[in-house]
């Protein structure tokens, strides 16, 4: 199954926080299939407090999963916790003010660039690199076992075009329900670029077509 999530705000405010913080713990992601391709791309995730995203964590699936281009914010505990049989690609993501970017998980597999080179040899192009301000270490492990997964995403990850990591907007025309404009270059809206070679950590540029699909 191949699955797109994009433009969206996931927003984790609640009277009923597992951490005691007025924040959701689930963060609204769990991520799991025998045979799944997810690309998780331009969505404002905040006032979370783990597992935003929690993807894999049994040895009978494959879930291979292409973040980028999202704004993690605001974030009391963890963003990516990447499990078994997880091979997750993070290029050009923001994180502010998230106290652990993600989890170490010796059963998964996470694969974060910290040069833009890192990309070339499974996907034939660039990476673009994550940004992080006020926030802890995001870092990859088991790397070498999701680029060889990548390398069979050629076509749909390596053609995919990442912009550079920036914070996005709730304020948006295509953020919420309701009818999609045919740019996400203009309505996943950067409200303050910043070019990801100041900070380092994962790349393609903005789909020309913002669509929650599945297909």
């Amino acid at each position: 199954m191949g699955l797109t999530i994009s433009n969206s705000d996931f927003d984790g405010n609640t009277e009923y926080s597992a951490s005691c913080d007025g924040r959701h713990y689930w963060g609204g992601f769990l991520l799991y299939g025998e045979t799944t391709q997810i690309s998780l791309v331009n969505n404002f995730i905040h006032k979370t407090s783990g597992r935003s995203p929690k993807i894999g964590g049994s040895a009978d699936q494959n879930v291979v999963v292409h973040a980028a281009n999202n704004f993690f914010s605001d974030n009391s505990g963890h963003a990516f916790d990447v499990a078994a049989s997880a091979y997750v690609l993070a290029e050009g993501n923001y994180f502010d003010t998230v106290t652990t970017p993600n989890l170490d998980d010796e059963d998964g597999n996470f694969f974060v660039p910290t040069a833009a080179s890192d990309c070339v040899s499974s996907l034939s192009r660039d990476c673009e690199l994550n940004v992080l301000t006020d926030s802890g270490t995001l870092a990859g492990y088991n790397e070498d076992a999701v680029k060889n997964i990548l390398s069979s995403y050629t076509t749909q990850i390596g053609g995919y075009s990442v912009a550079a990591a920036s914070k996005l907007s709730a304020a948006t025309a295509n953020f919420g329900v309701g009818s999609v404009s045919s740019s996400s270059a203009t309505t996943a809206t950067s409200t303050d670029s910043t070019a990801a070679s100041e900070s380092s950590s994962v790349s393609s540029s903005a789909a020309t077509d913002a669509t929650l699909s599945v297909s």
